[in-house]
């Protein structure tokens, strides 16, 4: 997923394969890892003036338990958790 913002500052996020998720400034290439916890999947929705990311990870107390977790971007700010 590529976004571009009001100042042309494009990003991308970027599912590495150790299952770390990041976003990436294509303009500087710094990154900004987006959750602490290994991700295994991700989906973007996006709205009009914001995006919601979709992660999908495993719980830390039950590795059969798996979260998903909605995070509002810009802003990233976590929106909702389901176990």
């Amino acid at each position: 997923m590529i976004h571009k913002n009001t100042l042309s500052f494009s990003k991308m996020l970027c599912l590495r394969t150790d299952n770390m998720l990041s976003m990436v400034c294509l303009n500087t290439f710094l990154t900004l890892k987006i959750c602490d916890d290994p991700v295994f999947d991700f989906d973007v929705i996006q709205h009009d003036d914001y995006s919601e990311i979709l992660l999908l990870t495993h719980s830390k107390d039950n590795y059969a338990t798996y979260i998903l977790r909605i995070i509002s971007y810009p802003g990233k700010c976590i929106i909702f958790i389901c176990k």
